[in-house]
């Protein structure tokens, strides 16, 4: 076995605020349809995304794969 490293990240909409005559860019959601969450690899793994979904542990929610470029086996999208 090799070592492979992951990042987990998650893009969320980036809106501008105005709050006490000051703008301030901040990142929101109330639609938790729009979050979309990013599992990349450091090399490319030969999982498929049901087998990497069966291995994560969600508290809440349910992840559901996102059909897409895979980067060569090294990104995997969920919503």
């Amino acid at each position: 076995r090799r070592k492979v490293y992951a990042n987990l990240t998650a893009h969320v909409t980036t809106k501008l605020f105005q709050l006490n005559a000051k703008t301030r860019m901040v990142d929101v959601s109330n639609n938790s349809s729009n979050l979309k969450i990013y599992l990349n690899f450091s090399a490319p793994v030969l999982n498929s995304s049901a087998e990497i979904l069966s291995a994560l542990h969600i508290s809440t929610g349910v992840l559901v794969p996102i059909s897409g470029k895979s980067h060569g086996g090294r990104r995997f999208r969920f919503k």
